[in-house]
């Protein structure tokens, strides 16, 4: 049996989001960002699948040192990102993976401050576009809510 609960259909829609997936099982946390077509929703498939864009699951073999893997229960967050700033949508993943980067740094470090078991899997490169204020102001909003979505 399977089960999934969705907060918002919303979620398939066409627009840009930074987005978490949490392995239990392996107390694992990847954190990326999308502008698929089918949404957060579509991206978490392909990390599921097992095609060649199942990110998630090749950096899990690869930090576990593992051939294949079972992904076992999982848990996802996705955070829309503004539309009042139109880089975010754009087809170039530039300034997305600005945030993306930020988010990753403040989750990682608020979770090592608060001493939890967590792996981030999750590969990110900074660019210059984490300078600009309104990059760092949509990075802030959406670590306080990845932070309090882990902590549930």
């Amino acid at each position: 049996m399977y089960s999934l609960v969705l907060d918002n259909g919303d979620i398939a829609k066409h627009a840009a989001y930074i987005y978490a997936i949490y392995a239990e099982g392996f107390r694992a946390l990847y954190v990326g960002q999308t502008f698929s077509r089918s949404g957060a929703l579509g991206r978490l498939s392909q990390h599921l699948s097992d095609t060649s864009s199942n990110t998630f699951k090749q950096r899990l073999c690869a930090q576990f040192g593992y051939a294949t893997v079972k992904v076992g229960a999982v848990r996802f967050f996705a955070f829309k990102l503004s539309e009042e700033h139109e880089s975010f949508y754009l087809e170039s993943r530039d300034y997305r993976e600005a945030v993306e980067m930020l988010v990753q740094c403040k989750v990682l470090s608020e979770l090592s401050s608060r001493k939890k078991n967590v792996v981030v899997v999750s590969r990110v490169s900074s660019n210059a576009y984490t300078r600009l204020k309104y990059i760092q102001d949509e990075a802030d909003l959406v670590s306080v809510a990845m932070v309090d979505w882990l902590g549930k």
